[in-house]
């Protein structure tokens, strides 16, 4: 079972990513944000495959600080990037990203789990 650390500030849209994903069978850690998010990671980084977070969150880490500090961490490690802004004004150095790495919101049950995969498959 793979394990998805979900990291999103806004609790409705962080429990339907937690139920969505766990409905096809991955193990989900759930973060409101940076600080959290750096609590669970020194907890069960081994076990991370995919750091899924928001781009902008008002406390701590944005989602981009996080991937960095992650990914010096565990090189290779998957990250994808879900906004409710658009690819092009997400944040700086996202313009570079192509699907595989951000979701907008909104987005359904299907794409979100679509998204996962392949993101984990890449």
């Amino acid at each position: 079972m793979e394990t998805i650390l979900v990291v999103e500030d806004e609790p409705p849209v962080r429990w339907i990513v937690k139920d969505v994903l766990g409905k096809y069978g991955y193990n989900v850690l759930e973060a409101g944000n940076g600080v959290e998010a750096l609590a669970l990671w020194h907890q069960h980084h081994g076990e991370v495959a995919l750091l899924l977070t928001d781009v902008v969150m008002p406390v701590g880490l944005t989602g981009q600080e996080l991937a960095e500090k992650f990914s010096a961490h565990k090189p290779g490690l998957k990250v994808m990037f879900i906004s409710g802004y658009s690819l092009h004004v997400a944040g700086k150095g996202f313009s570079e990203l192509d699907g595989l790495n951000f979701l907008q919101k909104p987005f359904d049950d299907v794409k979100l789990a679509r998204a996962v995969r392949r993101r984990l498959d890449a």
